[in-house]
């Protein structure tokens, strides 16, 4: 299944279309705005999530619940639109008054305006924005009810926000509960973590941090030992398309915990009549699930549009000067549990159709059942 996108921070609306979708996906419209209020509320975020509901209107794909096996298509009106018209209009534009010239270091500007040939940064950082990630949480939520009718659940944690670390460690089935604000079972972490983003939110500065994904243990085979089939190089790609991320690695970090081959790998055996393996390369060998939990830790960089600005050049003077201050968050880390959440099980939900076909659930389930 693929996500096609459109829409601008400011603009109306933000659109996407899934396509490539099973029929006979049970989707419950609870779960995808409950998806999105998980984003919407964790902590870090700013004050313009007061002016944005998320409502879904799905258009098209889904009948009494289920899904037709057509495209489906949702749309997500911008809040904030209403104080923007005037620099967002279609047609209807004061281009000069709403310019942006000093560009964001750490931001699409730079490279976006050379890309375009713009003069005007915002002709870049609309499209840019990780506001559109809300449409990546709707339709991925279809995705993630799709892997739950063949048992797979996925659970996300953060582990570190900027010098904080959460160490202690909790079981699958606990990291299952995590939701906002904190998508954490340490209480201890959580409360270190609201007092750093309050430190950070009062010097107008931001934070980056850790997340930890884990999905439950998937049959093998799903994915492909050719390259362009790899399951994990498709669930790193959709992740890295995700603002802000700028690591992904699956298993055990080798940089820290440098492991010999014998311990990394660990062994094959038999279990309940399978051939399975515990090993700490994260649940994919050579491109394919081998039947183990996937383990994928993602590295979230600090929000680079901060309130006090940063030193950078206005493109139109050519003099050095304060990035562009916008309403920004402290931190992406929490916001972004439930989009990666969402990305996982699309690229997933992609690998399990490539092996088992996209037609319908009652064919992609037995198939599942009898590997």
């Amino acid at each position: 299944m693929h996500i096609v996108k459109a829409g601008e921070s400011h603009g109306q609306a933000i659109v996407g279309i899934l396509t490539k979708v099973p029929a006979g996906i049970k989707v419950n419209k609870d779960d995808i705005i409950n998806l999105l209020k998980q984003r919407r509320t964790a902590l870090g975020r700013s004050s313009r999530q007061k002016k944005e509901k998320d409502r879904v209107d799905i258009i098209t794909g889904i009948r009494g619940g289920e899904t037709l096996g057509n495209n489906i298509a949702m749309v997500i009106k911008n809040g904030a639109h209403s104080e923007f018209v005037s620099e967002m209009g279609v047609f209807d534009c004061d281009l000069q008054s709403s310019k942006i010239t000093a560009l964001r270091p750490g931001h699409a500007d730079l490279g976006g305006i050379s890309r375009g040939d713009f003069t005007d940064a915002r002709s870049v950082m609309e499209g840019a924005s990780a506001r559109n990630t809300c449409i990546d949480a709707a339709l991925g939520a279809v995705a993630i009810s799709m892997l739950s009718m063949l048992g797979i659940e996925i659970a996300v944690e953060v582990r570190a926000l900027g010098n904080l670390t959460s160490e202690k460690e909790y079981s699958f089935e606990q990291n299952l509960l995590n939701t906002a604000p904190a998508f954490s079972q340490n209480k201890r972490f959580v409360s270190k973590c609201k007092k750093l983003i309050d430190a950070y939110k009062t010097e107008g500065d931001s934070l980056g941090g850790v997340v930890e994904i884990t999905v439950s243990p998937i049959k093998a085979g799903i994915g492909g030992y050719v390259s362009e089939n790899r399951v994990d190089a498709l669930i790193a790609g959709l992740l890295m398309q995700t603002q802000a991320v700028k690591g992904v690695f699956f298993g055990e970090n080798l940089i820290n915990s440098p492991l010999s081959g014998t311990q990394y790998h660990g062994e094959i055996k038999h279990e309940k009549g399978a051939l399975v393996t515990r090993s700490l390369s994260g649940g994919i060998d050579g491109g394919m699930t081998n039947g183990d939990f996937i383990k994928i830790t993602v590295m979230v960089k600090p929000i680079p549009t901060t309130a006090k600005g940063v030193p950078t050049v206005d493109i139109e003077s050519g003099e050095s000067t304060i990035s562009a201050k916008q309403r920004a968050d402290t931190t992406a880390v929490f916001a972004i549990c439930p989009v990666l959440k969402a990305k996982v099980a699309l690229a997933i939900s992609e690998a399990v159709c490539e092996r088992l076909g996209c037609d319908n659930m009652k064919a992609i389930i037995e198939r599942y059942n009898s590997l």
